[in-house]
């Protein structure tokens, strides 16, 4: 009787470590990338609003430069909102929204990312690298706008119409900011975006994602930083 007991209470105690390792190995499975977070991408192919139209779906790839947690090599998947040719009054305007990542292997997570701005001035970074947007700055509503004929792409803030500052992609591919005004009777050219450009991606709610043991992740050194 007293061995019976003995086997039950190993049996007991072997279930409970099987369960909490089980559960262990559960929680070590999966990835939390948090809301707020900000993901550096670039476009796989070119986005313009002379070609492009509300509806057409496009992919984008995280970049070498990204620390947020993400595998190397993971894509999204966005969809255009807007694409508003240009007027002699009004700039060009395209707006995306993003709803899947597609991570190494094929694997798909839904996200709820929006077009976010790159520079300091609207993003952080902590400790391990990954970038968040400041305080404020994730209710704005962030497009591309194109302004003057050969102004190019520009990432700007634009509230209720109006365009704020926002920063130069192409050529000059990085934070030159510039002042965009409505109404002084240029002609403004499109928004003209090509393979490659560098842009954020904000997400509106956490991602949590199955981690895989062939994932590779980039490795953040402190002493260079984002800009290595």
């Amino acid at each position: 009787m007293k061995s019976g007991l003995v086997s039950a209470s190993a049996v007991l105690a072997l279930s409970t470590l099987f369960l909490g390792s089980a559960s262990g190995f559960q929680r070590s499975s999966s990835r939390t990338i948090p809301a707020d977070t900000v993901i550096r991408a670039e476009l796989d192919d070119q986005l313009s609003t002379r070609n492009n139209k509300q509806g057409d779906v496009f992919t984008a790839t995280l970049t070498s430069r990204d620390f947020s947690g993400l595998p190397e090599g993971t894509r999204f998947q966005g969809v255009v909102t807007q694409a508003r040719r240009p007027t002699q009054r009004d700039p060009a305007v395209l707006d995306v929204r993003f709803q899947r990542a597609i991570l190494p292997g094929g694997s798909t997570v839904a996200v709820d990312g929006q077009l976010f701005s790159l520079d300091k001035d609207n993003v952080v970074e902590t400790r391990n690298g990954r970038l968040q947007s400041k305080p404020g700055k994730k209710k704005f509503d962030v497009k591309w706008v194109a302004y003057g004929a050969g102004a190019g792409a520009i990432l700007g803030t634009v509230f209720g119409g109006k365009a704020g500052r926002g920063a130069l992609l192409g050529g000059l591919g990085g934070a030159a900011y510039a002042y965009l005004n409505k109404g002084k009777g240029k002609d403004h050219g499109d928004v003209q975006l090509s393979a490659g450009d560098e842009f954020g991606i904000r997400l509106s709610r956490q991602m949590v994602f199955t981690n895989k043991t062939n994932y590779r992740y980039a490795k953040y050194d402190s002493q260079v930083g984002r800009d290595r």
